[in-house]
């Protein structure tokens, strides 16, 4: 026999496990895709055929952008650098060739210093 204090407790129950198996598959799910794209990146981090390609990297000046940016002039890629903030990107610049961790031959980054939201302003960039 369930007691009409449980009775007013099993909706609640129930609602906090719904709310908890539609919050843990999305954060499982990000979980393996930022474990994957890393894994993606030290795979392609040591694969010849990079180098000599041309990779361009939009917001590289912070996050993901300058990650990538670090593995691919790591793996001798030629680099177009593009962002909002021109000072940055010169020091995203002088940290990758100022780190001697390549074995690779390494080509000087190509900055574009331009804002994705004004449409004049790519134009100009391309």
């Amino acid at each position: 026999m369930v007691s009409p204090a449980t009775r007013k407790s099993l909706p609640k129950v129930k609602a906090m496990d719904f709310i908890t198996s539609t919050a843990i598959l999305p954060l499982l799910f990000g979980c393996l895709g930022v474990f994957g794209l890393f894994r993606l990146l030290q795979w392609v981090r040591g694969k010849a055929y990079l180098r000599n390609a041309v990779v361009v990297i939009t917001g590289a000046t912070s996050g993901l952008g300058k990650e990538c940016a670090k593995v691919f002039y790591a793996a001798g890629a030629k680099l177009v650098l593009c962002g909002r903030n021109g000072g940055a990107l010169e020091e995203l610049i002088r940290e990758l060739t100022a780190s001697h961790a390549t074995k690779v031959q390494t080509h000087k980054p190509y900055l574009v210093t331009f804002d994705l939201t004004d449409s004049g302003a790519i134009v100009a960039a391309a």
